[in-house]
């Protein structure tokens, strides 16, 4: 992506902070935008991004009655400029707390410096607040301003994500291995779209600059398209979508629905967990959908607790703790006002939520932890691995 500039602008419309990073622009065009923005003159000036009839690209958001505004003339990636202009927002607000007309005004030779560091001619450079303050200070913030007695890294580049001269009294390494399951399950039981979403998350309280080196079950791969197919004759588990850091170099559920013509309905569900007995379910939540005139509720359990939610008309069954391979039944009566069943484009599938600490479904382990670290201090590394389903991402069609 590249901007041609970047803009502040008041609630009316007035330019407060300007950066004209390859003078391409005027500004007048800049007010003009923003202006029928402001009165909402044309249906396309509501929109984050706009295009003019001369070809010039905007992207604007608004934070307290404030425009910020990026504009090019190339063919740039504007989402990502977005995302550029939200971090700047971030930014100053770790420098100045509140983001206000009043801080800007008040702070505009700070305001100057982070965008010369944060773009150069139109490119993004430096957006981490903790790097930027190592060397673009001012004694408005820090009363006691003090000149680094060595350049920091991030001015030459080296590193931009971690500071220099970190100490810990221990040095500790956490790994969470954590696995998200999305499923549909249609109402014959075939699996309509399956997948995990995973993350490992590294918390670090290592001291000086380590470098850490970590490896996976042999059955996961990173691979382009074109070896996939070989590989999945292997029966390995293809790992995409996979977006890294800075600093990194290279249980089922049974439905039984009867109806009953006439007054109440009776619902039967029947939870089998099919993991390995050693492992432990915690607050599992199985939501029921029920109809919407459905009334006088009367529910028996073999495990945990349900409750009647009429405000989302469903039942919510909670098992704070579900053993593998385990089985539990709820059977629940309900009285109907008038019994007219659902369209089928309306009918909601059950939806299940859990946590299952100690295993990750693809059978994704860390083979080997290694820090390396010129001192050689001791480390203590902790692993832990985490399956889970979130709201509304493992759900059974009924």
């Amino acid at each position: 992506m590249a901007c041609s500039g970047i803009y502040i602008l008041d609630p009316h419309g007035q330019i407060l902070i300007m950066r004209n990073y390859r003078g391409d622009l005027l500004i007048a065009r800049i007010k003009k935008v923003i202006q029928k923005v402001i009165h909402g003159d044309e249906e396309k000036y509501k929109q984050p991004i706009i295009e003019d009839e001369d070809g010039i690209t905007y992207a604007y958001i608004q934070h307290k009655g404030l425009y910020f505004v990026a504009a090019t003339k190339l063919n740039s990636n504007m989402l990502m400029i977005i995302q550029f202009l939200y971090k700047l927002v971030q930014v100053f607000q770790d420098y100045f707390g509140d983001v206000d007309e009043e801080s800007i005004r008040d702070n505009f030779i700070v305001i100057h410096q982070l965008l010369d560091e944060m773009m150069d001619f139109g490119f993004p450079q430096f957006s981490e607040s903790k790097i930027l303050q190592e060397y673009i200070n001012s004694e408005v913030y820090k009363p006691e301003k003090q000149e680094p007695k060595t350049i920091p890294m991030a001015v030459t580049g080296k590193v931009s994500w971690r500071s220099d001269g970190i100490i810990h009294n221990k040095n500790e390494l956490f790994v969470d291995v954590i696995e998200e399951i999305r499923m549909v399950v249609n109402s014959t039981g075939r699996v309509i779209n399956s997948e995990i979403i995973g993350k490992v998350n590294i918390i670090s309280k290592l001291s000086g600059m380590p470098t850490v080196h970590f490896g996976l079950s042999d059955n996961f791969f990173f691979l382009h398209k074109e070896a996939v197919e070989k590989e999945k004759a292997k029966k390995k588990i293809e790992v995409d979508d996979v977006k890294l850091h800075s600093c990194v170099k290279y249980s089922l559920v049974e439905c039984v629905t009867e109806k009953h013509p006439g007054s109440r309905i009776e619902y039967l569900v029947k939870v089998r967990s099919f993991f390995r007995e050693k492992f432990t379910a915690r607050n599992v939540h199985v939501y029921i959908p029920v109809l919407k005139d459905a009334d006088s509720p009367k529910i028996k359990t073999t495990k945990g607790k349900c409750i009647y939610a009429p405000k989302i008309d469903s039942m919510d069954w909670n098992i704070k703790a579900f053993s593998g391979k385990k089985e539990y039944l709820l059977r629940a009566h309900f009285g109907l006002s008038s019994f007219k069943g659902e369209p089928n484009d309306e009918k909601r599938p059950v939806t299940v939520e859990f946590e299952i600490p100690g295993q990750t479904v693809s059978g994704m382990v860390i083979k080997y932890l290694k820090v390396h670290e010129k001192s050689g201090y001791e480390v203590l590394p902790w692993v832990r691995y985490l399956t889970c389903s979130i709201k509304n991402s493992y759900e059974i069609r009924i």
